[in-house]
């Protein structure tokens, strides 16, 4: 199975101006992040006799359109259903791929449990 994957965020926020309990002021100040990431995810479903278990593998580009870094996330995971639709997923992955001075390693996990 191929899923692809698209993936936008952004946000800003503006601190107002104040004066700190030293009398120092502190101007206003803007910060923001725009990000969007796109890539395919592969997985394989594994039928077995009571559900189902799919390995997974993933690379994404992620673009930085703040800043203008383009770079990579890679992810793998596994993911393991029954014949209720419960599901257990669990998955690692790095980021930082072609940005020298950044790297990111993640670690998921989920469960799904229907309740009907």
């Amino acid at each position: 199975m191929l899923r692809p994957e698209i993936d936008f965020a952004y946000f800003q926020e503006t601190q107002a101006e104040y004066v700190d309990i030293n009398g120092i002021t502190i101007a206003e100040q803007t910060i923001g992040m725009g990000r969007l990431s796109f890539g395919p995810e592969i997985a394989i479903p594994i039928h077995i006799s009571d559900g189902m278990i799919e390995p997974v593998i993933g690379m994404f580009g992620i673009w930085d359109f703040t800043s203008g870094d383009l770079s990579a996330r890679l992810q793998a995971g596994i993911r393991f259903s029954n014949g209720n639709a419960a599901s257990l997923t669990l998955s690692g992955g790095y980021a930082g791929l072609f940005i020298p001075d950044f790297s990111s390693w993640n670690v998921r996990a989920g469960l799904t449990i229907p309740l009907q």
